[in-house]
């Protein structure tokens, strides 16, 4: 998953801190926002999001890169998600002094810049600038022109080698959608398959896979065997088909069936 450094909205606040933000979506309701508290960390770097009053939880000061993320609720089940990438800053110099009024700048390169980007000036005793600039006509002259912004001209001095970069936008956000596990506190109503998976001795299989054919509803069971299945049936009642597929093992199944509106339990043993 890239996170994109070209999206920029005029006049939305940018920050240079590199990070991303994760939002949580509920896989029963499908809305935003989850039942209970989540934890997410970056794995082996101990850190932790920090959750604003929106439900959005932040990580900040994150070097570019790759990073894997790791989602732990407790009427959820866990989530890793991977390959999200933070993309280096395309960071430039200036090769000529840039003087207040100024409405070009000669770059020491411009590879990588595109017509509409936004490049941030900076002196290190004033105010950062950004400005949408536009590259030069003529393709080989590394200059770049934003008469066409609204903020106009330079309001400071910059001189020859001061950074110029592309800032990146702070409020990106990763959508995470969490499938409820079986503590989920499911409303009243729902029709419901509630079992646990054990096999042959008696022991809990952990992870196991479990799928209805046909309706393309799964979930994975606890560290108890537990698990449980909600799902929208037709008639008052219907005989379905569980398919169980433990890790590294092949796939069973049984059938059972369910009452709309109401919770069946059953007990799965896999040989």
């Amino acid at each position: 998953m890239a996170v994109d450094s070209s999206q920029w909205i005029p006049g939305r606040r940018l920050r240079t801190e590199l990070g991303f933000t994760v939002y949580l979506i509920d896989g029963f309701t499908g809305k935003g926002g989850i039942i209970g508290e989540a934890d997410i960390m970056l794995p082996g770097m101990n850190k932790k999001a920090y959750k604003n009053k929106s439900d959005y939880y932040n990580f900040f000061k994150l070097s570019a890169g790759t990073y894997s993320l790791q989602v732990n609720a407790g009427y959820y089940l866990n989530k890793t998600i991977e390959d999200i990438t933070i993309p280096r800053n395309n960071t430039y110099t200036l090769s000529s002094p840039l003087t207040t009024g100024s409405v070009s700048a000669r770059l020491s390169d411009i590879a990588g810049l595109r017509d509409g980007d936004v490049l941030e000036f900076i002196n290190g005793e004033a105010p950062a600038e950004r400005r949408i600039i536009w590259r030069d006509t003529d393709p080989g002259v590394p200059v770049v022109h934003w008469v066409k912004d609204p903020a106009g001209s330079l309001l400071y001095n910059y001189p020859v080698d001061s950074p110029v970069s592309i800032p990146f936008p702070f409020n990106y956000v990763v959508p995470v959608l969490l499938k409820p596990c079986y503590l989920y506190p499911y409303p009243g109503g729902t029709t419901l398959l509630r079992g646990t998976v054990t096999d042959a001795k008696g022991t809990p299989l952990i992870n196991a896979v479990i799928e209805t054919t046909g309706l393309h509803i799964n979930t994975n069971t606890s560290i108890n065997g537990d698990f449980a299945l909600a799902f929208p049936i037709e008639q008052e009642d219907e005989l379905i088909t569980i398919m169980v597929t433990p890790e590294g093992l092949p796939v069973q199944t049984s059938e059972s069936r369910v009452k709309r509106g109401k919770a069946v339990s059953v007990e799965i043993v896999y040989y």
